[in-house]
């Protein structure tokens, strides 16, 4: 080979390299930026700190379980004060209208009872030697004005009452410990009064009913439906009956006005 041929080949392996070199020189830098995006990519997916949007969706997210959670739970506490304090607040009214109605019957029938308890005093004072026969009837027709009248309004009183269905409930436990205490007393206290009256009541329609009969009896006699002996052995049964029944009402009467209702 000539000093020619030695020169041509290596201008041409200058050229080939010049070549291999400048190819590296642009496929190179594409594969190592590559390569470094890819790495940060994943590395920034597993532990790198997450971006402005990964962290208001996962705070959104959390917000929105849990804000609901505690949305429910204050509802629940919400409608069960509102569940306690209906029941406290219609515990105390039933009570309140319980005691005044109570207190309307009562009241008439004290003032029908009156005069009974005054017609049975001038017999007991008759039969005690202590006043005379001419004495004793003047109890008696003082003591009939407007008894009639009377022993009705207490019935329309009484039949007020019961229609009404009148009563005062005791204060279920849930209610009873998230009330306050002030409030359970005066209708814990209610309870028994109105517990008491209903006793009272009782022994007073059937002292009333007895009164009424001998109302009913005097008016027969007076109008000549019966005779003197006849009325003597009507109102003896009456007289010894209704002692009885008014005694048992009183001592009732005298038990529950030791027990007070404050819902007035």
């Amino acid at each position: 080979m000539g000093i020619d041929d030695e020169q041509t080949s290596l201008a041409w392996g200058r050229i080939v390299l010049l070549l291999v070199a400048g190819l590296l020189a642009l496929i190179l830098p594409f594969v190592l930026v590559t390569r470094f995006l890819n790495t940060s990519a994943t590395a920034g997916g597993s532990t790198g700190p997450p971006t402005a949007a990964g962290s208001g969706a996962a705070h959104g997210t959390s917000g929105s379980v849990a804000h609901p959670v505690a949305s429910t739970a204050s509802g629940k506490a919400s409608s069960g004060a509102t569940t306690t304090g209906g029941a406290l607040d219609g515990a105390t009214e039933a009570c309140r209208l319980a005691n005044l109605r109570q207190q309307a019957d009562l009241a008439a029938a004290a003032v029908s009872l009156e005069q009974f308890q005054k017609h049975i005093d001038a017999m007991n004072l008759l039969v005690a030697g202590k006043i005379t026969l001419a004495v004793a009837r003047t109890y008696w027709e003082q003591s009939r004005v407007d008894a009639g009248a009377k022993a009705a309004a207490f019935r329309t009183a009484d039949k007020a009452l019961s229609t009404s269905k009148a009563d005062c409930p005791e204060l279920g436990p849930t209610a009873a410990c998230s009330a306050p205490m002030a409030q359970v007393n005066a209708i814990s206290a209610c309870v028994k009064a109105t517990r008491a009256r209903v006793a009272v009541l009782e022994r007073a329609r059937s002292a009333i009913t007895t009164w009424e009969h001998h109302i009913q009896d005097m008016d027969m006699f007076r109008a000549g439906h019966l005779t003197a002996s006849q009325m003597g052995a009507m109102w003896t049964q009456s007289w010894k009956t209704g002692q009885g029944q008014v005694d048992t009402y009183s001592a009732a009467l005298l038990a529950a006005n030791l027990v007070k209702c404050p819902l007035t």
